[in-house]
């Protein structure tokens, strides 16, 4: 694994117009600091990193428009799939990703119910002809309630934990049987705002029938240094509580939870339309699939993919320090990132304030979505 954690510097010389431009640019920067709503959002701070190890792939309006019901509605057809799309599409994203060697690929989904036997069935083939390792989300239920009760939890709990430890779960909904009985693993996707709404910490753990297992967000560290549920420990009480994996410690910010600094939305994360993995490739020029192959690899080997929504139609935007509008998926990458940074020794600490949050820019990677007919 690569755990180098690159920095990237910056050189500036100073002239008489140099100066004027800079003096300018600190007018416009200052305006429109008066301008942006007052947040108090976590700077991404001097001494951590993004990893290049996590690749977000984001099911994002494209996605849906080709995709989804749209896609129905366009054919004057009934949508009657598991939303927002046929399963079927899964199964090939994971066969590309197999394809550019991806290390794991986590799904901020929920895949709770079978639906249609042959979409199904393409979606456990790719997940069962591994690797890469497939990690499907559960949610918690609130109430006791009987969902998946044959599924066993002890090949997806957490090595070593004392009492206590983790979110207590009534009941799962648990990824459908197939998929588990394909090798999925999983791991629990609930996030809880605060009382204001805003999104400040991540659960790390779910504690449910004597087993503690692990968040979404631990899963894919767990991925990225190659290690198993299994292998961790959990150690400590409060402020004092600490991930173990292999000898080297994450200290937790409160309890079974970690404070995130969540960097400015679409600012820091490799980010890839979903759409344009599962599709290109039926629609390329002459001679072009090998270059989309080339940098498929480039982008996707040996790291480890977070695929999730990031559309506002989907419900899956949130309020967290960085602002309004934050995908799911993206607080997920950035509580695994920062567990990446505090494993590797970087001091990984809420700091100073914010900058207001950059403009959508798109998800699409133009170098994946290259030489269409």
């Amino acid at each position: 694994m690569n755990n180098n954690l690159k920095r990237a510097f910056g050189t500036a010389g100073a002239c008489g117009a140099a100066l004027a431009c800079a003096l300018f640019l600190l007018s416009v920067v200052a305006s429109a600091q008066q301008k942006a709503p007052a947040q108090a959002a976590a700077v991404w701070p001097a001494t951590m990193n993004p990893v290049s190890e996590i690749v977000i792939v984001a099911v994002d309006a494209n996605t849906l428009y080709y995709l989804g019901p749209e896609k129905s509605k366009r054919s004057n057809q009934a949508y009657t799939g598991p939303y927002p799309m046929h399963r079927m599409w899964h199964g090939r994203l994971v066969e590309r990703l197999r394809e550019a060697g991806a290390r794991a690929v986590a799904f901020d989904m929920l895949f709770q119910q079978t639906w249609d036997t042959r979409d199904d069935k393409i979606f456990t083939d790719a997940v069962s002809a591994g690797p890469p390792p497939v990690i499907a989300g559960f949610d918690i239920i609130p109430t006791p309630h009987a969902v998946n009760p044959q599924v066993d939890l002890r090949s997806y709990a957490i090595g070593r934990a004392g009492a206590a430890v983790g979110r207590a779960a009534p009941a799962l909904a648990l990824p459908f049987e197939g998929l588990l009985k394909a090798g999925a693993y999983t791991a629990g996707r609930s996030l809880y705002p605060d009382a204001d709404g805003t999104l400040r910490r991540v659960d790390m753990f779910v504690s449910h029938q004597g087993y503690v297992l692990p968040s979404l967000s631990l899963a894919v560290f767990l991925a990225a240094v190659e290690a198993s549920p299994s292998e961790v420990s959990v150690s400590g009480s409060g402020v004092s509580r600490v991930v173990s994996v292999r000898g080297r410690s994450v200290p937790l910010s409160q309890g079974d939870t970690l404070q995130v600094l969540f960097p400015p939305h679409k600012s820091v994360f490799k980010t890839v339309s979903y759409y344009d993995i599962v599709k290109v490739k039926d629609s390329f020029k002459a001679g072009a699939e090998a270059k989309h192959n080339e940098k498929m690899r480039e982008i996707f080997k040996d790291r480890v993919v977070i695929v999730g929504y990031t559309d506002a139609s989907t419900g899956a935007l949130m309020t967290t320090p960085a602002g309004a509008g934050y995908p799911r998926v993206e607080a997920i990458a950035a509580a695994a990132n920062q567990m990446l940074n505090l494993y590797a020794g970087r001091n990984a600490v809420p700091a100073r304030t914010s900058e207001p949050r950059p403009s959508p820019k798109g998800y699409s990677d133009p170098e994946i979505n290259i030489e269409r007919r």
